[in-house]
Order: C-alpha cells, then structure tokens, then sequence
C-alpha cells in the first residue's frame, strides 16, 4: 500500500499555480515536519492538483498548518547528462489548520 499522511507548515516562499499543457491547475510546494524530540524538521516535496491547488494558494500560506493525505511518487530527468531521481507526495486530501489572514488574500 503506498499511502502518506502528515501534518506541517508550508514551508515554499510563493504557492505559485501553474497550468498543465492540458490547461489543468498544478501547485507544486513544500511542507516542514518537525522530528520528534528535536529542533530540526524534514522537509517534504508535494504537488496538488485541479480545484485543490487553487484552494491552497486561496486559504494557505508560508507557515501555516496543513494535513494531508497522499502517495509517494517518484520521477526522473536528465540534467548536464546527469539522472536526477526525486520523490514527492501526490497530494489526496488536505486539511487547513490554520487559514491566511483577510488582508493575507
């Protein structure tokens, strides 16, 4: 079963939507997880899609508290004739905890 759930802080500066060449929504973003009993955190690679995109550019911001639920996926490219492998988290569900401030928007 490949399934991800966790809780964290937005931690990308701008939640930039950008557009598929098939015109549909796709944010790409980062959450911080604290690791227990110490300072440092783990920082995780995420994409949402469609409706739920928009809604974290909408009701979310850096810093603020999100839940979410998704799949590990990985993916490969070719960089200066290097592989480059990396891993993220297709985005499922998502959960605001906190919301941006009206004057945020």
């Amino acid at each position: 079963m490949n399934s991800f759930s966790a809780t964290g802080r937005i931690s990308s500066r701008d939640l930039i939507l950008r557009e598929t060449n098939e015109g549909k929504q796709v944010l790409n973003f980062s959450i911080a997880m604290n690791r227990v009993g110490s300072d440092s955190a783990d920082f995780v690679s995420c994409t949402a899609f469609g409706k739920m995109a928009e809604n974290i550019v909408k009701y979310s911001g850096t810093g603020l508290r999100v839940a979410l639920r998704g799949r590990l996926c990985s993916d490969e490219y070719e960089k200066e004739g290097m592989k480059i492998y990396t891993n993220y988290i297709l985005v499922s569900e998502i959960e605001f905890i906190d919301f941006k401030k009206e004057s945020e928007e």
